[in-house]
């Protein structure tokens, strides 16, 4: 289980706090402006229909409450300084009730020293049919790097290897479009994308452009991704149930940049028809509580012309 707790110091300043059934960050990394498009939490508490759902404050009318957000679990915790308590949404079944919350930093809040990122997990993907073929691992690029061509990633000095399995891999590719690669694997203590983007947004400055991340795959040797080569990188970490159901695919991703949006769209979980009639024929029912390991999603689109080669077998 975890917790989540909101405390304003705007408004007049309220604090609420819940257990949660799951939460969500999405964090839109750009070369030059960094994360100044975006970096959002949902939250999620879930109970069921003869359970009332705890109380969520919002402060004075027509203006966004902000504050310090705790998301806080075993194995990992989040906090977000000064962000903004944006918007809550009740969803209601026969069964079930959901109240999800959405906090946001806007273009002028935002900094990567107003996150806290602590990830105590050591789970791993055990390795499977593909064997070492599909291990990841992060890092900032160092003064006179040189990159590595296939075979696996290097371990970090010092502890354990620090490659690890991914969950899942996803290329679009089209002589027409830029590529989409994403990348799924589990939130852990050895390597974490939402830290990442949080540690190149932090190096960019006037006329200074983000520091290249490197990410090391056994498949294809190392990609560096730059200022040179990134249209956007997509983060979402999800944890628990429900939260990320309305996940992005790649191909969205791709249309938002092609279309050059102000910032992705996020849609909205809710509670469809189908679902509805499946919660009004059950005869029990209980809250799952989920698998509280979180997972994140990194969608990586390149500009044109940029690793349009690449090939996984």
């Amino acid at each position: 289980m975890m917790k989540m707790r909101f405390s304003a110091s705007s408004t007049g300043g309220f604090e609420f706090a819940a257990d949660l059934s799951g939460y969500a960050v999405q964090a839109e990394l750009h070369p030059k402006q960094g994360l100044k498009r975006g970096l959002r939490v949902r939250s999620l508490t879930s109970r069921t229909a003869d359970k009332s759902l705890p109380r969520a404050e919002f402060g004075a009318s027509g203006r966004l409450a902000t504050g310090t957000l705790e998301l806080v679990g075993q194995s990992h915790s989040r906090a977000f300084a000064d962000i903004a308590a944006r918007r809550a949404w009740t969803a209601v079944s026969t069964r079930e009730k959901r109240r999800y919350l959405e906090f946001e930093y806007d273009a002028t809040m935002i900094a990567a020293s107003k996150v806290t990122i602590d990830n105590q997990d050591d789970a791993r993907v055990e390795p499977g049919g593909l064997g070492d073929d599909y291990k990841y691992q992060l890092e900032l690029e160092k003064a006179g790097q040189q990159p590595e061509r296939g075979g696996t990633p290097a371990g970090g000095a010092g502890h354990r290897e620090a490659a690890e399995h991914l969950l899942g891999v996803t290329v679009l590719q089209s002589p027409q479009h830029a590529i989409v690669l994403r990348l799924t694997s589990l939130v852990n203590s050895s390597n974490s994308w939402l830290q990442t983007v949080l540690d190149a947004h932090g190096t960019i400055g006037p006329g200074q452009p983000m520091t290249p991340i490197v990410l090391r795959l056994s498949q294809v040797g190392d990609i560096k991704i730059s200022s040179q080569n990134l249209d956007h990188l997509l983060v979402t970490e999800h944890c628990g149930v429900a939260v990320d159901s309305a996940a992005l695919s790649p191909a969205d991703v791709l249309a938002a940049a092609t279309t050059r949006r102000a910032a992705l769209a996020w849609p909205l979980p809710h509670l469809g028809p189908h679902e509805l009639l499946e919660h009004e024929g059950a005869a029990e029912f209980a809250v799952d509580p989920g698998d509280f390991r979180a997972v994140e999603t990194a969608t990586i689109v390149f500009r044109p012309g940029h690793y349009s080669d690449l090939c996984f077998e």
